[in-house]
């Protein structure tokens, strides 16, 4: 049947989203996905050539059996594309979530689970998905670390390990600041932001979230969306 491995990996993508857990990576069913779009593209190349000689010889009734296997061909090719972009996605979500939620350590998300999760996680994943989720873990600690001065990263990241613990491995003399916000509070940045040098003196801006006030020479860091007709006008420039 065709694209009926591309549908079993929707269907398993479906699976593990549904019960929230990683399934192993499909090499093989995601290889022969490939390829079948890669012959449908062949096979598609001369039967597009064919039916663009005959409407330039202007045939007066066109070859429906040819156009029929035209669409049918492409559909597929679609489908294909569709369900092997569905599945991945599916995939990086879960990895992607699972960062977050460990602070952006790596070594927390491989040991994820119950004991022994590490290797079997490792075998769960695709080489280059591994690859992929350690430059993301590097992206977010990265990203975490403008937050270190206003967070307590004494907080414990694994619900396994008390408070107490924490301090009692630091030692007996270390006190730790009260704090209810933990590290993995934070979530990935939903908008697009820019660093902006304010140009020209504005004592109010309405923006969706209330009022600006800008002075020139002043640097700000603000969402794109909401500065944008202040960009075209020139009353900010953008530094980065």
């Amino acid at each position: 049947m065709p694209s009926e491995a591309a549908l079993q990996l929707v269907q398993e993508a479906k699976l593990s989203q549904t019960t929230g857990s990683l399934r192993a990576y499909h090499t093989e069913r995601v290889r022969h996905v490939m390829l079948e779009t890669r012959q449908l593209h062949a096979e598609l190349a001369p039967m597009a050539e064919l039916a663009r000689a005959e409407q330039a010889s202007g045939q007066a009734r066109p070859n429906a059996a040819l156009a029929a296997r035209l669409v049918a061909y492409h559909l597929q090719a679609y489908r294909n594309k569709r369900c092997l972009l569905a599945y991945h996605r599916q995939r990086l979500d879960w990895l992607r979530a699972r960062v977050w939620d460990k602070a952006g350590s790596l070594s927390l998300v491989l040991d994820e689970g119950p004991e022994g999760m590490r290797a079997s996680l490792r075998t769960l994943l695709d080489p280059t998905e591994f690859e992929w989720l350690r430059s993301y873990a590097a992206l977010v600690a990265l990203y975490k670390d403008a937050f270190l001065d206003v967070l307590d990263v004494t907080w414990p990241i694994t619900q396994g390990i008390s408070p107490a613990h924490a301090r009692e491995a630091l030692g007996s003399d270390f006190r730790a600041p009260a704090s209810s916000v933990a590290p993995n509070a934070i979530r990935p940045p939903e908008d697009v932001m820019l660093s902006v040098l304010v140009t020209r003196n504005v004592s109010h801006v309405e923006t969706e979230r209330g009022t600006m006030h800008l002075r020139a020479g002043e640097r700000l860091h603000v969402r794109r969306d909401e500065v944008e007709g202040l960009l075209l006008r020139g009353w900010l420039r953008e530094t980065d």
